[in-house]
């Protein structure tokens, strides 16, 4: 027999500012995820990171548009420019796990893989000159619009030396040594998603 207790929704959803961009719901827009587990002040930290990113856009980032926000005030969803897939789901339909998928790569398109990284490259480059560390790079992260990458979900994004010890990365694509916020860890993580493009699973770093 398991007992369970309500949680409250102010433990979880957090007061919408006038400081934030409400949105109105769109066809072209999407709704990035939320889970309950989810404690409020990564949700707010993630709506802050979105709110300068607005401020300082570029085509390698998602396009914020605003929160959700239901009547009681409180923010449901963040929304974003809706793009056409995930490099995950481009690449790697089948959803393979990270080395079988790799081994399988032997005959990668080198020159386009080169592309794709280039253009999350500059993506990079454009967040860590704002002072923003990503910190969870990952195929998943990474989608399209028509062949250029972009990159999305911030919840773990933090300002550069900022402590990571309760922020969630993707175990596989990182170093669980770092707990800081680092612009090595994005480098180090570009490499990985690289590699694992190019099947070369013998110089995989995590």
């Amino acid at each position: 027999m398991y007992s369970t207790n309500k949680i409250q929704g102010a433990l979880i959803f957090p007061e919408f500012s006038d400081k934030f961009t409400k949105a109105e719901k769109s066809p072209e827009c999407s709704t990035c995820p939320q889970y309950p587990a989810l404690i409020r002040e990564t949700w707010i930290e993630e709506v802050k990171t979105c709110e300068f990113l607005k401020k300082n856009r570029h085509p390698n980032i998602a396009e914020y548009h605003g929160c959700a926000v239901v009547d009681d005030g409180s923010i449901r969803g963040i929304y974003f420019t809706k793009y056409d897939e995930t490099r995950m789901a481009r690449v790697n339909s089948a959803r393979r796990n990270k080395i079988d998928f790799a081994y399988e790569r032997h005959e990668a398109n080198r020159e386009e893989v080169g592309r794709w990284v280039e253009g999350i490259a500059r993506g990079l480059k454009h967040l860590h000159g704002l002072g923003i560390v990503h910190n969870d790079i990952n195929p998943c992260n990474i989608m399209f619009q028509g062949d250029t990458p972009v990159i999305i979900d911030f919840d773990s994004a933090r300002p550069r030396g900022h402590d990571l010890s309760l922020v969630k990365r993707t175990h596989g694509w990182h170093d669980g040594k770092t707990k800081v916020a680092l612009l090595m860890n994005d480098i180090a993580a570009l490499l990985e998603i690289q590699l694992w493009l190019l099947g070369e699973v013998d110089q995989f770093q995590f």
